[in-house]
């Protein structure tokens, strides 16, 4: 038996050291009980801490190291690998809610590729960088919704795929979280004729120019603002009609031209979708012709959007097992949660994509 100021060593002991198997029993309910070398834990042993957390498994200097299982007070588990008294290589956590993780950890953070099961039965498989996901992943949500694409800093980044439960799938660039960036729309990925948009989005939203087509084979290719048509844009029916001017948030508004299939064209100003008027030759109707000739060269033919690849399915390359959105502290127990992946929320289909009239109503005299 050794004396010291705090605690009180009862063991083998080597010229005075603590060396082979003994018992530390410190103040405040602290109790190591296994293998020493040199005077430090080293080899397999056991410790109970003060707060109530306790270590079992492989010491070397004092601390973890190699396997050993971590119990938190509240219920918390992680079983895996150790360096230097910080989660290091493969392991397993398992909380208190019911989610778990299972993965790679550099120092003692979520680092590598991993797989998180939440309570609520959502699921991510993927790339971690501390404690956040980070480069290639698939979320996979209890509602029937996916995703998989690269993340950055928790959120999708760049290039990714969203499928919907309903069947509906965007599949480009994300910026934030959010749609932005080139990317298509189709309302049921394993339907060729129906509705889908493929151009540019800005915060989740279509703005800029883009390609619509409705499954009634009508089209529209043009400007949008946020979701609507707006701007210089060219609307054609699958009767032979077709509209080309300006649009003020999905309405025909402004200087345009109407064409029939018998042959008759009205040109002039437009207000509520409605021909107020024919204009003579004025710098309007000549910018008119000017934004035609630009969008035509931006979007040559509607063969664009039926012909696309675009809809490939993006691979993922997967290495081993991964890391962990948790950042849990064996020495103190803490728990540092990361901010949740993003979900895109908006509907699939805004207001603005739906079918419209297929017949253009007669102009006014």
């Amino acid at each position: 038996m050794k004396q010291y100021n705090e605690a009180v060593y009862r063991g083998e002991l080597v010229n005075g050291k603590r060396h082979g198997l003994g018992v530390m029993q410190y103040r405040k309910a602290r109790v190591y009980e296994g293998q020493w070398q040199g005077d430090t834990r080293s080899g397999r042993g056991m410790e109970r801490y003060s707060n109530g957390n306790r270590y079992e498994g492989e010491f070397l200097n004092g601390k973890p190291h190699g396997k050993g299982i971590y119990t938190w007070a509240n219920g918390e588990v992680y079983e895996g690998e150790w360096a230097f008294g910080l989660k290091e290589g493969q392991g397993i956590w398992k909380g208190i809610f019911g989610d778990s993780y299972i993965g790679e950890w550099r120092q003692s953070k979520a680092t590598g590729y991993g797989v998180h099961q939440w309570k609520n039965g959502d699921r991510y498989e993927g790339e971690w960088l501390n404690c956040l996901k980070h480069g290639q992943g698939t979320d996979i949500f209890a509602n029937g919704d996916s995703f998989t694409g690269v993340y950055v800093n928790g959120k999708p980044e760049g290039q990714g795929q969203y499928k919907w439960k309903n069947g509906s799938i965007y599949i480009g660039e994300f910026k934030n979280g959010l749609k932005h960036g080139k990317g298509k729309w189709k309302k049921n990925f394993s339907t060729q004729s129906c509705n889908m948009y493929e151009g540019a989005y800005e915060n989740d939203k279509k703005n800029g120019i883009g390609l619509f087509t409705w499954e009634s084979g009508n089209f529209y290719k043009g400007c949008y603002r946020d979701d609507e048509r707006h701007g210089y844009g060219e609307m054609y029916w699958k009767d032979g009609s077709c509209y080309k001017g300006e649009w003020v948030k999905g309405i025909q508004n402004g200087v345009g031209r109407m064409e029939f299939p018998d042959g008759r064209v009205k040109e002039g100003l437009f207000e509520n979708n409605t021909f107020k008027g024919p204009q003579l030759e004025t710098p309007e109707l000549r910018n008119l012709k000017a934004q035609e000739l630009l969008l035509n060269g931006t979007i040559p033919n509607h063969a664009t959007s039926e012909g696309s690849n675009q809809l490939n399915r993006i691979r993922i390359t997967k290495s081993r097992a991964g890391s962990h959105p948790r950042q849990i502290m064996a020495d103190t127990g803490k728990i540092q949660l990361p901010p949740n992946t993003l979900k895109p929320t908006a509907s699939p289909e805004p207001s603005s994509e739906k079918k419209p009239s297929p017949q253009y109503p007669m102009p006014e005299q």
